[in-house]
């Protein structure tokens, strides 16, 4: 007697093998046996495995159109098709070289296209931070150049209802160089630019205040420079020296067109 691997029902199994087998998937299958697997798993098996060589052999034919070039080479023959096309139309050399020659630039300005786009979006965004930093950069020097005319204006007895105006006038006229404010052409300091304002913009002052009351800078009433011709006054230039430094002297000889410690006015 010889036993199945698979029965239909448990009843037609031989009587002394039953606790062999196990009911499957409304079949009676061998399970009792180490090593012994049913005919049904052997075939799939076997199915998958002949299916995988049949692919494997036909994967194997198609790369053999190829003969010994590689995946990497298949891709740099295919880029190269539109060119190699072109070649196999024939025609001159010059015609052929002027159809090649066509072809690639169209190639890199297709490559190029992306990059390019790529280099305006960074030059407009440079642009725009280049834009903010001026900004800042103006109102950071507008607001340090306010700053020093408003403890100029203080410091000369500027009348308070000029102090708008004088930061008006003071954005044309001042810079600021290596932290520090001055004139752009006379490269005076803010309280002298102020002083210097007197002759043409005597409003600025209120009437009845004078040098003295201005804190002794040596200035007569009117804002007269005593280095200028019209105003020479040794002993004002003495009084301005001490009460503003030889630095500020010194600006203000220069702005009159003399010097400090000259003896005799300035020529026409």
């Amino acid at each position: 007697m010889s036993l199945k691997a698979v029965y239909p029902t448990i009843d037609e199994v031989p009587q002394a093998f039953r606790e062999l087998y196990t009911e499957k998937e409304g079949k009676v299958v061998l399970t009792g046996v180490e090593g012994v697997k049913p005919e049904e798993e052997f075939t799939k098996v076997y199915t998958a495995l002949t299916k995988e060589r049949n692919e494997h052999k036909a994967t194997k034919g198609k790369l053999q159109l190829f003969g010994d070039l590689s995946p990497d080479d298949v891709h740099q023959k295919l880029d190269r098709f539109a060119e190699l096309e072109i070649l196999a139309q024939g025609g001159s050399g010059q015609e052929i070289e002027k159809k090649v020659g066509a072809l690639l630039n169209a190639k890199l300005k297709t490559q190029l296209m992306p990059i390019e786009r790529e280099r305006d979006t960074f030059k407009t965004k440079a642009a725009e931070y280049e834009q903010q930093v001026l900004q800042f950069s103006q109102r950071e020097t507008k607001r340090i150049i306010h700053d020093q005319i408003r403890a100029a204006a203080q410091k000369v007895g500027l009348a308070p209802t000029a102090v708008e105006d004088a930061l008006l006038l003071g954005e044309t006229q001042l810079e600021v160089v290596e932290g520090k404010v001055i004139t752009k052409e006379t490269a005076l300091t803010p309280d002298l630019w102020l002083e210097s304002q007197k002759n043409v913009r005597p409003h600025w002052w209120p009437n009845s205040v004078t040098a003295g009351a201005r804190g002794g800078t040596g200035m007569s009433a009117g804002g007269n420079n005593p280095w200028s011709r019209q105003h020479w006054n040794l002993t004002a230039q003495g009084q301005f020296s001490r009460a503003n430094g030889l630095e500020k002297a010194s600006q203000m000889a220069q702005m009159a067109g003399s010097s400090v410690g000259a003896t005799t006015p300035p020529e026409k």
